[in-house]
């Protein structure tokens, strides 16, 4: 550290300090006040306090993956903070761009390297960025319907969206005094952050701050969280944690709720264990008919998925193995002999890809396209990426988290979508160029509402319901597509809405 910079914020003045690439970093910053177990945080209150600014806020409790976080990482159910990363705070008026972290709404924070926008920030310096923290796993997402009679904990299956909610107003009011515009705000995750920007498109107590989005890799789909699975999780919560009132609940050590969390989360009940929930208050029941109808239509949305989104999961099944896997998974929507005509859409696909691109479909690909379909019939602007591409001396395509190696340029940093394996999904040799065009993308789509331009020489034309013109990025280069994997998509997508 050496110079200290301090912004004059609604909610304080906050001291940060300008790094070796002479971007001032502000982070640890607390964007609600301390919350309350299962409650909704409450705002901060206007002050002129002097607050240091100049070390990561803690995570929330959170079983701790080596590739994330190291083990001595201080953990809290006081972790409700943000980071902020620009590269002046006197010159106003720039694009923001809000991250969300992904994880399964179980793991992760805003502290972990590769998810960090330092330099993202040094290499596009006319954008200021954030990334958030917000409540995981059973912290937050807790019903406790069954011993609270009185409805106090009415937002416990909720939290981690009004956290969320609650990080973006407060970038709202108060990011001018860090430079940016706050009519100006792009807010984008991958995997569950795409899965909570998508949710966050259906609620206009936030999304009126928001003006575009980026989701990447994850959508709507119906096994969304309903509030009848949230109440099956309270009561298996409360079954395993052998509490028998409310107050038992409440004088559960953090370390013991960590504990019944972790065991919640591997319960194939709950295949989306902590997601947020359809409970038809704050999140509609039904998503896409809520944005078909026009909830979030001044919103421009990019969306887009990769071509190995879970092969790691397959990577040392069979064939047989793969596709039982299929059933397993989608057998109350997708038989045998749908999987067959899968199989049989394109000539030159392999049997094992095939198997790997229906699981993708549907778990990953479909939702993530309805999603934006949707938003384009109410009348917004959309566009749509599909990234097949495999890096150089990979056994595998692309894979979930692959981009944001790339928008992030942290490329010396090795990141796993399945640890084991000695394939980071940036590839063991990645192609440098990636970073300019995929992070031009990124920016871009921040600055001016479109993805394309110079820094992969050519336009990017608006996604329509009528020519579903998709931007793919192979190992050949950029190129527009319509209709891209049409017969797949026929054959599967009325299934996201069955």
């Amino acid at each position: 550290m050496c110079k200290n910079v301090t912004a004059k914020a609604r909610t304080g003045l906050y001291k940060g300090f300008i790094d070796h690439n002479g971007i001032i970093n502000f982070l640890g910053i607390k964007y609600v006040q301390t919350p309350k177990r299962w409650k909704r945080a409450q705002e901060l209150l206007p002050s002129n306090q002097m607050i240091e600014a100049i070390e990561f806020g803690p995570i929330c409790p959170q079983t701790i993956l080596p590739e994330e976080h190291a083990i001595d990482t201080p953990m809290s159910e006081d972790c409700l903070t943000l980071n902020i990363w620009t590269d002046n705070i006197d010159e106003k008026g720039k694009p923001v761009m809000v991250w969300i972290h992904g994880g399964c709404y179980r793991t992760g924070s805003n502290r972990v390297s590769f998810y960090c926008n330092d330099q993202f920030a040094a290499d596009c310096r006319d954008i200021v960025f954030v990334n958030i923290n917000y409540r995981l796993g059973n912290f937050g997402s807790m019903d406790l319907s069954l011993f609270d009679k009185t409805g106090e904990y009415q937002d416990a299956p909720n939290l981690q969206t009004y956290d969320q909610m609650s990080a973006i107003k407060w970038v709202y009011e108060n990011i001018e005094a860090f430079g940016g515009d706050p009519k100006n705000i792009t807010v984008y995750g991958q995997s569950a952050g795409s899965y909570s920007t998508s949710t966050l498109l259906l609620i206009p107590e936030v999304n009126q701050y928001i003006s575009k989005a980026i989701c990447e890799s994850s959508g709507f789909e119906t096994t969304q969280k309903t509030m009848a699975v949230s109440r099956e999780m309270g009561k298996v919560f409360a079954e395993l944690s052998k509490a028998e009132t409310l107050d038992d609940l409440l004088n559960l050590s953090t370390a013991e709720i960590l504990e019944v969390s972790t065991k919640i989360f591997e319960n194939p009940k709950f295949p989306r264990a902590f997601a947020s929930v359809r409970d038809g208050r704050l999140i509609p029941e039904k998503p896409y008919e809520a944005l078909r109808n026009g909830v979030a239509k001044h919103i421009t949305l990019m969306s887009g998925t990769v071509s190995g989104e879970y092969d790691t999961a397959g990577f040392k099944l069979s064939d047989a193995q793969i596709k039982e896997r299929i059933l397993e998974l989608f057998g109350d929507r997708v038989t045998e002999e749908i999987i067959w005509q899968f199989v049989n859409n394109y000539e030159g696909r392999s049997l094992r890809e095939a198997y790997m691109d229906c699981r993708n479909d549907m778990a990953i690909r479909l939702p993530v396209l309805t999603t934006l379909e949707s938003q384009c019939a109410a009348g917004a602007d959309t566009y749509m990426y599909f990234f097949d591409y495999v890096p150089e001396g990979s056994p595998m395509r692309a894979q979930h988290l692959f981009e944001i190696p790339f928008f992030n340029n942290k490329l010396d940093i090795p990141v796993h979508m399945t640890p084991e394996y000695d394939a980071p999904v940036q590839g063991h040799n990645p192609d440098k160029n990636l970073v300019g065009q995929i992070q031009g993308c990124w920016a871009n789509f921040a600055r001016t509402g479109n993805p394309g331009g110079a820094h992969i020489g050519r336009e990017w034309p608006k996604y329509t319901l009528e020519n579903k013109t998709t931007m793919i990025m192979n190992n050949e280069g950029w190129h527009v597509e319509d209709y891209p994997k049409q017969k797949d998509t026929e054959l599967l997508q009325h299934f996201m809405y069955s």
